[in-house]
């Protein structure tokens, strides 16, 4: 899913383990409760993205470039 506009989409509680998101938009995402472990979000836009209670052991994290 890399480079993948998911504006606004309801990925709550949704299976995410290992899922390449890498400089994907997720802006406004509902993540809750999502299991993201060793998921690659390095570069993922995540502005008002909701990641309460998702699982994020092991989820790479890197701002994305301007």
């Amino acid at each position: 899913l890399t480079l993948s506009r998911l504006r606004h989409c309801d990925l709550s509680r949704a299976n995410l383990q290992r899922v390449k998101f890498t400089d994907a938009d997720l802006t406004g995402a509902n993540l809750r409760e999502a299991d993201l472990r060793e998921a690659d979000l390095r570069g993922a836009h995540l502005d008002g993205a909701d990641l309460e209670g998702a699982r994020i052991e092991g989820t790479l994290f890197k701002a994305p470039d301007t």
